[in-house]
């Protein structure tokens, strides 16, 4: 009598051990059901079956084996729900690393990257990680940390080839520099030189018109006439000289103010 009583306190637990599979089965999307409660009664069950006694064996097999079967059909659900979340992440995964490798590398063998190319590999890392950002409920965390393993790596890649870009930029804009100020510092010296030599044509220019104003033989007129005919063209020669070099003085100042 106690082991019939006991049998069926047991099947009334197994009963609802399958309410609750039913349960959970009733969402359509096999991701949104939880067997929390399923397993949890599953314990209790377990527990039922160490408690009570006396059972008969003929009892204690038909409740064992039916307890087992749920479990195994909950288990197998789960099995093939897993297989398909699996078989789908690792789908989106491929996708990602498909396009990664496909559109985000930098090519950079046999020839060197130019920087359009990698503007635009840059673009397309972005849109992977976009791509991540959508179907990442969709992926395991094991395929979601591969990606982005991958998509890391490659971004180290490009900033590799950026710091490389903008070390070349920074060397040829250093050497441009170096080369304005040494034509600068030519021009400067220049300018300085021919200025001097203006001033002094000038002052002998000046000095051959106070010896032709204060008079003398016409010889020596003439030879002072002439001699100031030649200071007055090197004076033209020399100012032309001293205005180009000033216009190469103020292009070049221009090129570094920019």
């Amino acid at each position: 009598m106690i082991a019939k009583e006991n049998a069926t306190k047991i099947e009334k637990e197994i009963q609802y051990l399958s309410m609750l599979r039913d349960s959970a089965r009733g969402y359509s999307d096999s991701k949104n059901r939880n067997y929390s409660s399923f397993w949890a009664q599953v314990k209790e069950i377990d527990i039922l079956f160490k408690s009570l006694k006396p059972l008969s064996r003929e009892d204690r097999e038909k409740l064992w084996n039916e307890k087992g079967s749920l479990c195994a059909s909950v288990k197998e659900e789960i099995e093939e729900t897993n297989k398909k979340r699996m078989s789908k992440s690792y789908g989106l995964y491929a996708q990602i690393h498909e396009y990664l490798y496909t559109y985000c590398m930098v090519d950079c063998f046999p020839n060197y990257p130019r920087v359009e190319n990698l503007i635009e590999n840059g673009k397309c890392l972005k849109k992977a990680g976009i791509m991540l950002h959508e179907n990442k409920a969709e992926m395991l965390s094991e395929h979601k940390q591969m990606i982005f393993n991958e998509m890391q790596d490659i971004q180290r890649s490009h900033d590799i080839w950026w710091g490389k870009f903008r070390s070349e930029r920074e060397q040829k804009q250093s050497d441009f520099e170096s080369r304005i100020k040494a034509n600068l510092e030519t021009n400067y010296s220049r300018h300085r030189s021919a200025t001097d030599a203006l001033r002094r044509v000038q002052a002998n220019a000046e000095d051959l018109r106070s010896k032709i104003a204060s008079g003398g033989s016409d010889e020596w007129v003439d030879r002072w006439a002439g001699w100031l005919s030649e200071s007055e063209d090197k004076i033209q020669s020399i100012e032309r000289y001293i205005q180009q070099v000033e216009e190469w003085i103020e292009e070049d100042e221009k090129k570094l103010n920019r």
